[in-house]
């Protein structure tokens, strides 16, 4: 039995479907991180319903990490940009940098949309179309994904992605928290967000 608050998904259409329409619903700030965000049909309904958002005002910040999100274009996101989001890559590669490997192996595969401080959206499932029974048929991608506006946990979440903007944005203490990061395991239980 899922506790009060939360809602369990298995197949990324419907998974899709909300966290679009909370997008559209957004009255303040959005943000959004992805692991593999593709520039294909999923993909680009996420970028358009984030470029309408801006344009009615809406504060957007998007993370996606440069390895999971590989094959996007340099320009997938220019408009956004233009329009006023912030958009960041997770650890650009570096190859001919000594530190290579770090930038290898320290991958940000979290998967998180926040809207309002009120939502929040997170899981396994990517911005991509093999999520998509639609879209891909019966050899899409298994995962699980789950929405949540449960405050406790609703804040735990904002404090991981702020934190991980802060390492994909680098700012100058970024590699600080590279070293000591405060993010934590959430766990769940009942209806609260424990940390470890």
């Amino acid at each position: 039995m899922r506790p009060p608050g939360y809602e369990l998904y298995t197949e990324g259409d419907s998974f899709y479907a909300d966290m679009l329409r909370a997008i559209r619903s957004a009255r303040r700030e959005i943000q959004i991180m992805m692991y593999i965000w593709q520039d294909d049909h999923v993909g680009r309904l996420f970028r358009q319903a984030l470029e309408k958002k801006c344009r009615e005002g809406v504060e957007i910040t998007v993370v996606a990490d440069a390895l999971g999100s590989f094959d996007l274009p340099g320009n997938f996101f220019e408009r956004l940009q233009a329009l006023g989001a912030s958009v960041y890559m997770h650890n650009r590669w570096q190859i001919l940098s000594w530190q290579w490997l770090r930038y290898l192996i320290r991958r940000n595969h979290r998967k998180l949309l926040i809207v309002d401080d009120q939502i929040a959206f997170t899981g396994g499932f990517n911005i991509m179309r093999e999520c998509s029974l639609r879209h891909f048929g019966h050899r899409r991608w298994l995962d699980v994904g789950f929405v949540t506006r449960e405050k406790p946990t609703v804040r735990q979440l904002k404090k991981q992605f702020q934190n991980a903007c802060r390492r994909a944005s680098h700012r100058r203490w970024a590699t600080r928290l590279l070293l000591r990061s405060q993010n934590r395991v959430i766990l769940f239980g009942g209806s609260r967000a424990i940390s470890y």
